[in-house]
C-alpha cells in the first residue's frame, strides 16, 4: 500500500492482479488499475502524485516479472520496465520522480529512468531476494533489504570507477591473512572487525560493482 503525497488517497496492489485507489476520507474505491498478468506485490506514488508505481510477480506458468507505470488520474498504463527474471517485491521512486528503484526474487536490485523505461544499472551482492528498497532523501543512495539477513547501502554514483588494486574484498583477505600468521584469535578479531565496518561501508563496496543494463 501506499500514501498519495497529500494524504488524501490511498494505493492497494492485490493477488487478484489489479491495484485499488481508495479515498481515505470515505474508504471508496475509486478506480481500479488492470494490466498486470500476476499479483501485485508493491506499490507506490510518485512525489507529485501524478502516477504510480507497481511490480508484481508470477502466476501460475505466467511470468510477469514487471514494473508498470500508471497515470493515476486516468488508470492508463503508461510503460513497462521489464529485465527482472523472478518476482518484483518491492519498486520505489527518487524524490525527484525521475527514477526508480525494484527490488526481486532473482537477488538484484535495479535502477530505471522512469520516462523511457530504460534499466540503467543492474546491482548485484545479495545472496536471497531482495524484498525491500529505498531512496534515501537526497536520492544520492538505495537501500534494500533481503532474506539473506542483510541490509545493504548503495552508492548511485554513476561516474564512479571500480579499482581492482583497491578491491575491499582483497584487501579484506589480506589482512586476515596477515593478522592470521601471528595469532589465530588474532584473525578471528580482524574478521569481526572487518564485517563490522562492511556494514558501515557497503556503499563504497559495491557502488563500481553495478553492471549496465
Amino acid at each position: 500500500m501506499a500514501y498519495s503525497p497529500d494524504g488524501r488517497f490511498v494505493l492497494s496492489g492485490s493477488t487478484d492482479k489489479t491495484l485499488r485507489l481508495w479515498d481515505v476520507a470515505t474508504g471508496k474505491c475509486l478506480r481500479t488499475f488492470e494490466g498486470h498478468k500476476g499479483g501485485v506485490n508493491s506499490v507506490a506514488y510518485s512525489p507529485d502524485g501524478r502516477f504510480a508505481l507497481s511490480g508484481s510477480g508470477s502466476e501460475y506458468f505466467i511470468r510477469d516479472s514487471v514494473l508498470l507505470l500508471w497515470d493515476v488520474a486516468t488508470g492508463k498504463c503508461l510503460r513497462t520496465f521489464e529485465g527482472h527474471t523472478f518476482d518484483v517485491n518491492s519498486v520505489a521512486f527518487s524524490p525527484d520522480g525521475c527514477f526508480a528503484l525494484s527490488g526481486s526474487d532473482d537477488e538484484t536490485l535495479r535502477l530505471w529512468e522512469v520516462a523511457t523505461g530504460q534499466c540503467l544499472r543492474t546491482f548485484e551482492g545479495h545472496t536471497s531476494r531482495v524484498v525491500c528498497v529505498a531512496f534515501s532523501p537526497d536520492g544520492r543512495f538505495a537501500l534494500s533489504g533481503s532474506d539473506d539477513k542483510t541490509l545493504r547501502l548503495w552508492e548511485l554514483d554513476w561516474e564512479y570507477e571500480y579499482d581492482p588494486e583497491h578491491d575491499p574484498l582483497l584487501e579484506r583477505q589480506a589482512m586476515v591473512e596477515k593478522w592470521g600468521a601471528r595469532n589465530a584469535e588474532e584473525c578471528r578479531r580482524a574478521e569481526e572487525a572487518w564485517n563490522h565496518s562492511l556494514r558501515g561501508r557497503i556503499a563504497n563496496f559495491f557502488t563500481g560493482k553495478g553492471r549496465k543494463g
